[in-house]
């Protein structure tokens, strides 16, 4: 299963968010104002954990999540991007969807972004996941 279906799903279950209603994989909608989109961008190269030849690799895959919410409201975009960090940061060794990943890492904390061109207020933060392949 892709990254974006495995985190959407895993989220989904653990918070009060819900899939294509207010949590949304790889586009931040007009509506709601109040919502979460999940981004993927490139990460590192696969490794090969038994030489070039094997099938076992770890993948590095990069996504972002943003938190909007209502032009004013900081602290409720805040604290939704403090929940998922919180959520996301404990993962190590867990299977998502049944893919195994070792582990996913935040690169930063949440911070605020730009509001976007309604005054919306958006707070981001990017991971690094580490899945086994193969």
């Amino acid at each position: 299963m892709p990254l974006l279906d495995a985190l959407s799903t895993y989220i989904d279950a653990q918070t009060a968010l819900t899939a294509a209603t207010d949590l949304f994989k790889s586009f931040l909608p007009e509506s709601p104002d109040a919502c979460v989109a999940i981004f993927e961008y490139p990460g590192m190269a696969p490794r090969h954990n038994f030489g070039a030849s094997s099938n076992f690799r770890t993948e590095h895959p990069k996504f972002q999540v943003i938190c909007r919410d209502v032009a004013g409201e900081y602290d409720l975009a805040r604290s939704q991007a403090e929940t998922i960090f919180l959520l996301l940061e404990k993962l190590t060794e867990t299977d998502l969807s049944g893919v195994r990943y070792h582990s996913i890492e935040a690169l930063h904390s949440p911070f605020a972004l730009e509001p976007d061109a309604k005054g919306r207020v958006l707070v981001s933060c990017s991971y690094i996941a580490m899945k086994a392949t193969g």
